[in-house]
């Protein structure tokens, strides 16, 4: 999945059914959505202090589901891209927020989410990456989608998951292109 690619989602004000939501949320006061870059990620520390989610996490709530994502690092001249896959059931069930962007000149509708990310901790995902994807468990997606948690309730949950929920794989491995020097 891409950055403004579609991305199946469960809304927790429609939690049977799954749709299909663009990433990079466009929040719903803006004019214009070219005048702002897409949210890709919104980070679980800050989520309470933005104009943009501040609200969104009482409102609109999502779960987006992923069968894994890939994390990227460099080993001296060497890149490594590494597989973080679920480990026991079929897909992740990743915390999100979503909104609908209405453009005024030409009545669309433009649904959109965030992904929430966390600081990874001491988890075998912080020896690849400093940040992660809040991974929720069944009993934590439960909490997640209801519409009478509180607002407490839901921010504890964006927390890194456990251990056991994935496993990490090389995926690739390849030579760091180094750039050619110009000659002057």
């Amino acid at each position: 999945m891409l950055p403004t690619d579609l991305a199946p989602v469960i809304t927790h004000c429609r939690p049977r059914q799954i749709q299909y939501m663009r990433w990079g949320l466009i929040p719903a006061f803006i004019n214009d959505p070219a005048s702002i870059s897409p949210m890709f990620n919104a980070k679980a520390e800050t989520l309470a202090e933005l104009r943009s989610f501040e609200d969104l996490i009482l409102t609109s709530r999502c779960l987006i589901l992923n069968r894994g994502y890939y994390e990227h690092e460099r080993q001296g001249d060497e890149q490594i891209c590494w597989k973080i896959s679920p480990a026991q059931e079929y897909f992740f069930y990743k915390a999100g927020l979503w909104t609908a962007w209405h453009n005024p000149q030409t009545n669309e509708i433009i649904e959109s989410h965030t992904m929430i990310t966390c600081d990874p901790k001491e988890t075998a995902v912080s020896k690849v990456h400093n940040r992660m994807p809040v991974i929720l468990n069944k009993a934590q997606r439960r909490l997640w989608m209801n519409p009478s948690a509180s607002k407490l309730q839901l921010l504890q949950l964006l927390q890194p998951c456990d251990a056991s929920t994935y496993s990490i794989t090389e995926f690739s491995r390849k030579p760091v292109k180094v750039p050619k020097s110009k000659n002057r």
